[in-house]
């Protein structure tokens, strides 16, 4: 390790800031470094998660799923170049850090004392042999052991067992349950005469370019927002999020409470951590404007204080240390529960209970190493994948607040149910738009009549409110309210018409926020050209569909207003309407475009069947 990359290092992880150089984020190809291992889990073959030796780190989190498959993005704004195997097409990868001081899931430790340890350094050339305290030894070489691989768990231990000399251990433990849930823990293990203390902190960076995520479609004010990446924590069910840009004026959350989990989030995706309960934690957040986002979960005793492990002289040994040395006569965990008929992981209480009777003093010695054990555990479940609700909502509680849908998501959240449901039965976006588009036209059908007939009947009084204006043509207020005695006496709304429009407008917007909130939607085809019903049309065909449907649709529609106004309303609206929806969702534009279609047909039986009040009388 260079002098610089040292200094960097222990600056990075001591204070979690994550203040990257240009130098430290250099486009450089992902490969592993001299001395470093990786591990790759896989679950249901639905992602594949690759452990690093060094920290114990996740170097990788893939997503196997065609609809999350990257394009290439070739170079990013800015002057820190991710490496080519970052931006290559190909399944995406939840990991946006490359440089392994900046792995996710990466240890920090504050305060740590404790016993001296000789290692032998498996990152620096010629594998020399060094004695030091614990901290200074582990963050000059934290590159741990692999004790216990299968295709879905690895356990990994620091110092070296079998090389290194030490009575402190650090044990990690990785189980892929699903495709994107990992349990884990770090477990610090005591087996020497002197006190272990200090808080641990677990680190999640994340980085993107300093100019900020992209929005996808161009600098109209009409584009998708930037999709930016987030700190988020969530106190006792109370969501805090903050941008890079906003930590960088105020690192922190201001929250506090019981930390239900802490993580970065993003429009479609989240990785998230979310503590046992056993422990106390902190959330803790900074931003850098080099493009790295940091989120930290500290642990400490019960009043945040170091915690303190103490000496295990007399416990028994975990399986991956071998009884040799100085260890000679130590019982391994595992043989002393098999003695005592216990099946591993019991507490105190069981293994006080547990009975000796006829084990002769082999039973009684397994029974004082085993209360001799002097572990401290720090469980984690690592969520790590798209915002899916179902796959949220089984990860831990409050995961699925992280897909915003504003405040419209009592609207979002019903469309979304009705879509998913009419994709199970027809697997096409397409028919599931047309389906929520009908669903929506019914429940809104009584208003919509009521206006339509609204409308007709303006259009009705038009030779009556013409007469008006040639009586009072120099007296607007006895204009205005001669209209407005004449719209009484004719039991006529004025403001009628315009029902339809303030009705789906909340519609339209909770759509937009279900089409940007909804990973279902990310990437899904809507039909033919459109690869994508979450970006907007790539050749406008919709838009342009869309302006001439609403052009035909004034064209059809009843006014009663002043001709001129009438004329220029014909042609702004579908010219402004086009304009709005150039760089919006294919997937809304052609929501409102069904809509519009439906819509043309009411007002075509209307005109053929909704006779005039005078023709009834």
């Amino acid at each position: 390790m260079t002098t610089f990359s040292r200094v960097a290092f222990r600056v990075t992880v001591l204070f979690g800031l994550l203040a990257v150089s240009p130098f430290a984020l250099a486009d450089q190809p992902v490969q592993p470094f001299d001395g470093e291992d990786v591990v790759s889990l896989s679950a249901n073959g639905g992602s594949v998660a690759q452990i690093s030796t060094f920290q114990g780190a996740l170097r990788s989190f893939l997503l196997l799923d065609g609809q999350f498959e990257q394009l290439d993005r070739g170079a990013v704004a800015g002057t820190i170049q991710p490496p080519a195997a970052k931006r290559a097409a190909g399944p995406m990868d939840m990991v946006s850090t490359w440089d392994p001081q900046f792995y996710p899931l990466t240890l920090n430790f504050e305060e740590l004392k404790g016993p001296q340890v000789t290692r032998i350094l498996k990152r620096e050339p010629g594998r020399s042999s060094v004695t030091g305290d614990l901290w200074t030894t582990f963050s000059r070489d934290p590159v741990f052991t692999v004790v216990s691989l299968t295709p879905t768990s690895v356990t990994m231990v620091w110092p070296d067992p079998e090389n290194d000399t030490s009575t402190v251990f650090i044990e990690r433990r990785y189980h892929l349950a699903d495709d994107f849930r990992l349990e884990a823990s770090v477990r610090i293990v005591n087996v020497g005469e002197g006190t272990v203390s200090g808080r641990l902190r677990l680190l999640l960076p994340a980085w993107e370019p300093s100019t900020g995520g992209g929005g996808g479609c161009g600098q109209s004010m009409f584009s998708a927002p930037p999709d930016l990446k987030e700190a988020v924590c969530s106190f006792g069910g109370t969501l805090e999020k903050k941008t890079r840009d906003n930590l960088i004026e105020k690192p922190g959350f201001e929250g506090s409470g019981v930390v239900d989990f802490a993580g970065i989030n993003s429009r479609y995706f989240l990785m998230a951590v979310l503590p046992g309960p056993d422990l106390p934690s902190q959330c803790m957040a900074a931003g850098d404007r080099s493009g790295v986002l940091n989120t930290m979960l500290q642990w400490g005793d019960t009043e945040g204080k170091p915690f303190a492990l103490k000496a295990g002289a007399d416990s028994c040994l975990p399986d991956w240390l071998l009884p040799t040395g100085a260890f000679a006569g130590r019982l391994p965990c595992s043989r002393a529960e098999a003695l005592l008929g216990l099946t591993g992981g019991e507490d105190t209480a069981s293994v006080t209970k547990a009975s000796i009777e006829g084990k002769g003093p082999e039973g009684a010695a397994a029974r004082a190493s085993l209360l001799a054990r002097r572990v401290r555990t720090f469980a984690f479940t690592a969520f790590i994948g798209p915002k899916d609700f179902d796959a949220l909502k089984a990860a831990g509680p409050g995961l699925d607040d992280t897909i915003d849908f504003w405040v419209l998501g009592v609207l979002a959240k019903p469309m979304l149910w009705l879509m998913r449901l009419s994709f199970s039965v027809v697997p096409s976006w397409g028919i599931a738009i047309i389906f929520l588009t009908l669903v929506v036209k019914l429940l809104t059908l009584y208003w919509t009549q009521k206006s339509m007939v609204q409308m007709r009947r303006m259009a009705e009084l038009k030779p009556k409110i013409d007469a008006l204006r040639e009586k009072h043509k120099d007296d607007k207020t006895g204009l205005n309210q001669a209209t407005m005695d004449l719209y009484k006496r004719e039991k006529v709304n004025p403001m009628g018409g315009c029902l339809p429009m303030l009705l789906q407008m909340p519609i339209w917007i909770a759509l937009y926020r279900t089409i940007y909130g909804a990973v279902d939607l990310y990437q899904a085809p809507l039909f033919l050209w459109i690869r994508d019903l979450s970006s907007h049309d790539p050749y406008f065909v919709l838009p342009l569909v869309l302006g001439g449907l609403t052009f035909l649709q004034q064209k059809m529609t009843p006014t009663a207003g002043d001709p001129a106004q009438a004329k220029m309303m014909l042609w702004m609206m579908p010219i402004m309407f086009t304009t709005f929806m150039l760089f919006l969702p294919s997937g809304l534009v052609f929501y409102i475009l069904v809509n519009t279609l439906l819509s043309i047909g009411h007002q075509v039986w209307m005109n053929r069947n909704l006779k005039p009040v005078s023709a009834k009388a």
